[in-house]
């Protein structure tokens, strides 16, 4: 019997999280979608209950609540495999320059640019902490229109793979994190020098073999 799933999708206000999922994890039949901005107050009681009943789920989420990191552990002690695809933009000008043509385009959500740098710096924060959290984690940059850049892959702590680029976001994450005890010495300056890396495993040592 394959193991629940539960994937937090993570990311700063106009980030493209539901249009990440919808172009690519619609073909994931069976998992419970669970949506913060529509569920704000229930969140968490839906994804507990989603726990219990061994149901596999998709969290999407600002993550600039700290206390999910608890869903995780939950998520954890209860067999799932656990996934972070954090999307990702580079600064918080860039979120409201996206937040505010989506309110032109698409008559969405108004949200002030106070609480937009503060989403932004606390999801940023709450990913750079929690991360290890996680089985995996895949650091998506979505500010191209029209792709998707994989930056930077984890397995739990461990850096799987580092795709370099000209954005500030990934040096500061690197930054953050090794300040705050979540990223090791090697992997800090792997980040910094920014240059292609991958890690290369055996089949019997590749986490992403095993599950």
């Amino acid at each position: 019997m394959n193991r629940p799933e539960l994937i937090m999708v993570a990311g700063c206000n106009a980030a493209g999280k539901s249009s990440f999922i919808r172009s690519r994890m619609a073909q994931l039949e069976d998992f419970i979608m669970i949506m913060t901005d529509v569920s704000k107050s229930s969140t968490k009681t839906d994804v507990r209950e989603s726990i219990a009943a061994k149901k596999s789920i998709i969290l999407e989420t600002v993550f600039n609540d700290a206390s999910f990191k608890d869903l995780i552990d939950e998520a954890r002690d209860a067999g799932y495999a656990t996934s972070l695809i954090a999307l990702f933009l580079d600064s918080p000008t860039q979120s409201y320059k996206r937040v505010a043509a989506r309110i032109i385009d698409q008559a969405g959500l108004v949200i002030s640019a106070g609480n937009i740098k503060l989403n932004f710096n606390e999801s940023f924060k709450n990913i750079a902490l929690y991360y290890f959290y996680f089985d995996r984690s895949d650091f998506v940059y979505t500010g191209t229109a029209g792709e998707n850049l994989l930056v930077m892959e984890f397995d739990k702590s461990t850096l799987r793979s580092y795709k370099p680029s000209d954005l500030t976001y990934p040096i500061k994450f690197a930054e953050f994190a090794h300040a705050n005890q979540r990223l090791n010495d090697e992997t800090r300056n792997i980040i910094l020098k920014n240059e292609s890396w991958v890690r290369e495993y055996t089949p019997q040592e590749n986490p992403r073999l095993q599950d």
